[in-house]
């Protein structure tokens, strides 16, 4: 899936490994604190955490954040952000046209399972998009909300391995919606 994150924040984070570090029990994604805080360099976005994420700069205008070696999220997991202070376009159709034709590039097996106009983070009108794609032997769901705000263009997104990191979902969900966009 790396593969698939450079493509997509143009120049990924490496996560974090370890060799013989033993998994504390997987618990309840609900109740873990967001206690950590990475600020974007343009600045435009501060994004709160749990511990067992470590945050990377992937890029001038993207972020990433991907579990640690000891936490309890499935390694495959990755919350990412991107943040254009000039979006290419200032329609949000096109922009996340733009965004979302980077991660398929390349994949023979790319499926776009949804790209609908919905609401994203408060903004009036966004693309939210679901797509399907193998790597290194696993069946990887992405999951994106593109959109313009204050002239800005965002895309906020996760990967899960299925069903294997499934049960990370709800907590990246809640680190998107934690994020806060500068005014």
């Amino acid at each position: 899936m790396k593969g698939a994150r450079v493509a997509l924040v143009l120049a990924a984070a490496a996560a974090l490994s370890g060799a013989g570090c033993k998994k504390p029990p997987k618990g309840p994604r609900e109740e873990v604190a967001l206690d950590q805080t990475y600020v974007t360099k343009t600045k435009l976005l501060t994004l709160h955490y749990p511990k067992d994420f470590a945050a990377s700069a992937a890029g001038e205008h993207s972020a990433a954040l991907a579990p640690t070696a000891l936490g309890s999220l499935h390694k495959e997991s990755e919350v990412y952000f991107t943040a254009n202070m000039t979006p290419v376009s200032n329609e949000v159709s096109e922009y996340a046209r733009v965004i979302l034709d980077t991660l398929a590039r390349g994949k023979t097996d790319y499926l776009e399972v949804s790209r609908v106009k919905k609401p994203c983070f408060g903004s009036s009108e966004g693309i939210e998009h679901v797509a399907t794609f193998s790597d290194r032997g696993h069946t990887v769901r992405r999951w994106s909300c593109t959109f313009l705000s204050g002239g800005h263009g965002y895309s906020f997104g996760f990967f899960v391995a299925v069903p294997e990191g499934e049960e990370d979902e709800p907590l990246l969900r809640r680190v998107i919606a934690a994020t806060e966009i500068a005014k």
